[in-house]
């Protein structure tokens, strides 16, 4: 048995019930209407739009030229990467990379001369993680 205050009291218009003292909501807009203008993608398939770009222009411009731990450095930063920069002790980098921290050094100046990396801060004893900048092929 159902209580009088709380059985819903329709209103039939057009054969479709709204419950009393509800409007109707009007029509969904749909895909094709909104196609109709200029498409825009969302921002997080942008964004993994423009890392798939990086990742092709550096297997298609630069990696033929490129020894293995350099190789190795470039992708464990680009994997760290968030909108454009990486953090990362070069510690850490070499133990993801299976090279020595030496071998780091190294690399990093090395893809610094070939301009496929920029150092933005150096990190160090009381300042941190470097900050580095990963570029898919040589500028300029």
């Amino acid at each position: 048995m159902t209580h009088p205050e709380f059985s819903p009291q329709f209103e039939h218009k057009d054969q479709s019930a709204v419950l009393e003292g509800c409007q109707t909501l009007p029509p969904m807009k749909s895909h094709a209407a909104e196609s109709c203008g200029a498409k825009t993608q969302p921002a997080r398939q942008r964004k993994q739009s423009d890392r798939w770009q990086v990742l092709n222009s550096f297997v298609d411009h630069s990696l033929g030229s490129l020894s293995r731990s350099e190789i190795a450095v470039w992708f464990v930063l680009y994997r760290d990467t968030r909108d454009g920069v990486a953090r990362a002790s070069q510690k850490y980098i070499a133990g993801r990379a299976g090279v020595s921290d030496r071998t780091v050094r190294r690399v990093i100046e090395s893809l610094v001369k070939k301009q496929l990396l920029r150092v933005i801060q150096q990190g160090g004893i009381n300042r941190g993680a470097s900050t580095y900048r990963v570029l898919r092929e040589p500028e300029g």
